[in-house]
């Protein structure tokens, strides 16, 4: 009975993402249960998303939040979990299907574990069993290390586990530990914002979770939504620039020290080879990401200070959990491939 009472709310913040809306909606309406509400905030669209969703005013399950600013995902995932009444947050991209069962899975997994604060849905590629994600880990030096790396689903992450991070896409968390942590930081506006208050999460004493037993639909990476379609002078930026100010919130300062500067130097070191290839902007884009930081380093601090007051866990502690120790080629690799669009593979 006390799995029935956990409301489950489901969040989707949508942006000129017409073409996939319905879909998504009517895949998470085939589930009958009272138990769920759906809050779609619209990020300022312009295209006709909002005549989309006017079709479901009659579902009394499904509510509008139509924002008259776009400040990015980040921003419209937090008024989404305001408006929200369910113990658990369930966030979804508007290009994704949600499969049947996912109703009764969150709240066994929930109830199961007390200790989770989040939790990773399977992603996979709409239209195949490629993988699209299935959480990350944390390298030493502050990059995220995939565990799929765009590998087919032969049931290899068919067991629930401890990840460091989740992906926006597909991602659930417990309502009382959002508000504990402070929801996503809405200065990255999108963008690193996951990997942010997962590791907050875990400082936390949280734990973070690969849910397999959710599998989601994505189109990113086909022929509906490229992978060239997230590669763009913004999203480098925000790349560098989110992933620097993660660091620094977040890391105790011995490790601070000692690994900020070579996180920047790989940055740094990768701007090189784009700016020889010619393009200027994307190189550009990595070295403002880095001096944000730096002309923004009073606001990041004053953010460091609350993160680490609050601090219950060791940085030690989360590696030994969810950390994965990479050579530096890897982090190259995987860099070289963030910025040129495509998947990177072992």
């Amino acid at each position: 009975m006390a799995r029935k009472k956990l409301l489950i709310s489901i969040i989707i913040a949508n942006y000129n993402g017409s073409y996939f809306l319905k879909d998504c909606i009517d895949s998470i309406l085939k589930e009958k249960s009272p138990s769920y509400e759906i809050i779609v905030v619209d990020d300022c669209s312009i295209d006709n998303s909002i005549s989309i969703l006017k079709r479901y005013e009659k579902n009394n399950q499904l509510r509008l939040i139509a924002l008259k600013i776009n400040k990015g995902a980040a921003h419209a995932r937090n008024v989404g979990a305001k408006k929200s009444n369910g113990d658990i947050l369930f966030y979804l991209d508007y290009d994704t299907i949600l499969t049947p069962g996912w109703g009764s899975a969150l709240r066994i997994f929930f109830s199961t574990y007390p200790k989770a604060g989040m939790a990773q849905a399977k992603i996979l590629r709409k239209g195949t069993h490629q993988f699209d994600y299935a959480g990350d880990y944390i390298s030493s030096f502050g990059f995220l290390v995939e565990r799929a790396q765009a590998a087919l689903d032969t049931g290899q992450f068919d067991t629930i586990d401890r990840v460091f991070s989740v992906r926006g896409a597909a991602m659930i968390i417990r309502k009382r530990v959002f508000d504990v942590v402070g929801g996503f930081d809405e200065s990255y506006g999108y963008y690193w914002e996951e990997p942010d208050i997962a590791w907050r999460m875990w400082l936390c004493g949280y734990e973070v979770y690969f849910l397999p037993t959710v599998t989601v639909y994505h189109a990113f990476g086909t022929d509906e939504k490229q992978v060239e379609y997230y590669i763009n002078n913004d999203i480098i930026f925000k790349g560098s620039r989110n992933a620097i100010t993660t660091m620094i919130k977040n890391y105790e300062s011995k490790n601070l020290f000692l690994r900020l500067p070579i996180h920047i130097l790989f940055w740094m070191t990768l701007s090189i080879p784009i700016f020889i290839k010619g393009e200027f902007s994307k190189s550009y884009a990595i070295l403002r990401g880095i001096g944000w930081n730096i002309s923004h380093l009073y606001l990041i601090l004053a953010k460091r200070s609350k993160i680490q007051a609050s601090r219950v866990r060791s940085d030690a502690d989360v590696f030994e959990l969810v950390g994965s120790s990479q050579s530096a080629k890897y982090y190259l690799s995987k860099a070289i491939s963030f910025v040129i669009g495509k998947p990177y593979n072992i």
